[in-house]
């Protein structure tokens, strides 16, 4: 905490030190940033983060971190058919049941 380090008289050389360096900073700061401007702004963003906040929470609520149900019916490969159709229909480009080329797409596909 800096405003109790300034009042704290300096203890042993790293200290004295330290002091040292914060008073040579001070002016420098101050002439490079409006600290009382950033603090309008910290506390205007806090504000509107807290009214959106307000109006998320009304409804179905959905985190942040929303994670989309994974459907593995869609994801991974099912035995209800043959394998060599189920190759057959992922290729492309597509073939018929004799693995030559048709230039229309299948109707089994999903």
């Amino acid at each position: 905490n800096l405003a109790r380090f300034k009042k704290i008289s300096p203890q042993n050389p790293e200290e004295e030190e330290a002091n040292e360096a914060f008073e040579n900073f001070e002016p420098e700061d101050k002439a490079k940033w409006d600290f009382d401007a950033i603090t309008d702004k910290v506390f205007a963003s806090q504000r509107s983060r807290r009214v959106v906040w307000d109006a998320l929470k009304e409804g179905e609520f959905t985190s942040w971190d929303f994670d989309p149900v994974d459907d593995g019916r869609k994801k991974y490969i099912r035995s209800y058919m043959d394998l060599d159709d189920l190759e057959r229909r992922a290729r492309f480009p597509f073939v018929d049941a004799n693995g030559y080329e048709s230039k229309a797409v299948s109707t089994t596909r999903s």
